[in-house]
């Protein structure tokens, strides 16, 4: 068994199981020989005490091969782009004087390790308008306002990921 489908930097395991003639079934997963047909896509470690382990390396498709006594299936792998892990939430500061503005930005971190800035792509909100307001500055990057004095949170979102810090307007 092995899954359809696994984001780019994940990790899972495969599974095998013999049927033999009398119709029972046996748990063979540390007894074959896994191999992949693309390694450069995805790994399956043949090694004893992580047999079956599989490691998405780059997407495209791979077949997973398991082999015992000259008898092998197979199955396929489809290997997707990689996917957000964390959202980290980096204004220019914590602190903003009422009038004025402080850049927001944003870094994701994704499945297979890789980061990059996401601040365009994040979605904003703080938890108290009259406090503080978002907008753009003349660069087209994301800004709170500092409108009276009091602590909002900052909450950005994008996907199913969220993060949220505390600004206060002085």
């Amino acid at each position: 068994t092995v899954p359809t489908a696994l984001a780019n930097g994940r990790v899972a395991s495969a599974s095998a199981k013999a049927v033999y003639s009398d119709g029972s079934q046996v748990d063979v997963s540390g007894s074959v020989t896994w191999t992949s047909d693309a390694p450069l896509i995805l790994s399956v470690s043949d090694d004893s005490g992580s047999k079956g382990a599989l490691r998405a390396l780059a997407p495209g498709v791979a077949h997973v091969q398991a082999t015992l006594n000259g008898i092998s299936a197979s199955a396929e792998l489809d290997v997707g782009a990689a996917v957000l892990d964390v959202l980290a939430l980096a204004p220019s500061a914590n602190t903003v004087a009422k009038g004025l503005s402080l850049v927001l930005s944003a870094q994701g971190t994704y499945s297979d390790g890789t980061q990059q800035d996401v601040s365009a792509q994040v979605s904003w909100s703080v938890s108290d308008g009259s406090i503080a307001s978002l907008g753009s500055n003349a660069e087209g990057n994301p800004v709170l306002s500092g409108l009276q004095e009091g602590t909002v949170t900052l909450h950005g979102q994008l996907g199913d990921q969220g993060a949220d810090v505390q600004i206060s307007v002085s």
